[in-house]
């Protein structure tokens, strides 16, 4: 450091696909920006502090994350900078704290075979079958810390999977057949190895470039570094499967019933109340993350009389869960864990004891389930939520109108880029 400062930054990165048009036509485009970790709550999601990376409309995320491989190779080696507060030369060190996402792109960047398949979670081992037995959907639905062959699925075990893979197959151990079978058991699904588990050569091998090349430490630990999201996992998860599942079993005067107490409703202390709640009952199939949120609110008190007592639970059991996830800070994370996991817990059944069982009891139920496991690591869950990235995607789409189309993808990193450099300069070397 040459009697340097040096300053270790932690960087919470985010990736998702978005549309590159402002009509309804879907023009798929995908795209990473960044934060800095450990900003205060009330700064942290505003969108001058989320800052462009990449964006592509030919490239997957998972290709594009070769990008953010470099610049991690660079920033663990060290990069030089002016410090303003400090007025004077520092070195600075980056690191990937955590990847936000959806479901999807969580799995794939963890080379995880995704939500469909037997092995459903990226994080732990658990099965999902088609055919389900009572065993299974306890072991499913139960909170995974109280397993006892509990397995944590990381990105160094992915590789010495695949490594362990390559192995045996050029060593004529086992058939290509055998190898794609064992990797899906596994849960594992890497294209880069894919394409390059024929080369005898270990030093050719490809692995997801967030693992890193062969001997080289991985840039991020995988699923413990790509928490559970609540925004896909409880309004656009859990609480959309019960809501539809509950307006589609009621009868056409039931619904109107549940139109006007929704409307009747003292709505004094919601957050942002909208106008024509009573549309959430109407538009059960086109709703977005913000209704269903606010439907868990007012369920427990619009649905009296209306459905029976067993799905009445189930809604209450949702309100509570849903007010205890929904916190900005924590005081005492032993006692909030615990609260968490009974919440969960009754909830799990609650949903076991309703009708709608198998159209609640989904993956994201289970990866919800895996919640306490990250709030340990990382805070509230409001902290890791994506909304604040995906909220980001706008500016990303303006800025892709706003160009001639030949090349979006420059074109748009200039803009940001001049933007970036503009702030930079007007607010006295601070970014």
């Amino acid at each position: 450091a040459n009697g340097r400062q040096t300053i270790m930054i932690p960087i919470v990165m985010g990736g998702d696909d978005t549309s590159a048009n402002l009509s309804k036509k879907w023009n798929k485009v995908e795209s990473w920006s960044a934060q800095l970790a450990g900003l205060p709550a009330k700064i942290a999601n505003l969108s001058e502090n989320i800052h462009f990376v990449t964006t592509s409309g030919r490239a997957t995320g998972y290709e594009s994350s070769e990008i953010l491989a470099w610049c991690f190779r660079s920033l663990q080696k060290g990069c030089d900078a002016y410090h303003a507060g400090f007025g004077e030369k520092v070195l600075f060190y980056g690191m990937l704290l955590e990847v936000t996402g959806d479901n999807p792109a969580h799995s794939m960047f963890c080379s995880h075979t995704g939500l469909q398949s037997t092995k459903p979670c990226r994080l732990c081992n658990v099965a999902w079958n088609k055919i389900k037995t009572s065993e299974m959907i306890a072991s499913f639905a139960s909170s995974p810390a109280e397993s006892p062959d509990r397995f944590v699925r990381t990105s160094s075990h992915a590789k010495s999977v695949m490594l362990d893979l390559h192995h045996k197959f050029h060593a004529e151990l086992i058939s290509r057949a055998e190898l794609e079978t064992l990797l899906k058991d596994e849960g594992i699904k890497d294209p880069y190895f894919n394409l390059t588990f024929h080369q005898r050569n270990v030093a050719d091998l490809r692995f997801n470039p967030l693992f890193g090349l062969v001997g080289e430490d991985p840039f991020f630990d995988g699923a413990p570094d790509c928490p559970t999201e609540i925004l896909h996992c409880v309004q656009l998860g859990i609480i959309k499967y019960a809501l539809r599942a509950t307006v589609q079993s009621l009868s056409k005067p039931n619904r109107d019933i549940l139109k006007s107490g929704i409307e009747g409703i003292d709505r004094t202390g919601l957050e942002k109340p909208p106008n024509g709640h009573a549309l959430v009952v109407q538009y059960v199939g086109s709703l977005i993350g913000k209704d269903f949120k606010l439907f868990a609110q007012l369920a427990p008190f619009a649905l009296v009389n209306i459905v029976d007592n067993k799905c009445l639970q189930l809604w209450k059991s949702i309100a509570e869960m849903t007010a205890i996830l929904f916190v900005d800070e924590i005081d005492d994370l032993d006692c909030y864990i615990a609260e968490l996991d009974a919440s969960m817990d009754t909830f799990v059944r609650a949903t076991l004891e309703s009708d709608y069982v198998f159209e609640i009891l989904k993956p994201k139920l289970h990866i919800l389930r895996e919640l306490p496991f990250y709030v340990k690591k990382f805070g509230p869950p409001k902290r890791f939520a994506a909304e604040s990235f995906e909220s980001f995607n706008k500016s990303i789409r303006m800025r892709i109108v706003g160009s001639n189309r030949q090349n979006p993808s420059r074109d748009t990193a200039k803009k940001f880029a001049e933007v970036s450099a503009a702030r930079h300069i007007v607010s006295g070397g601070y970014f």
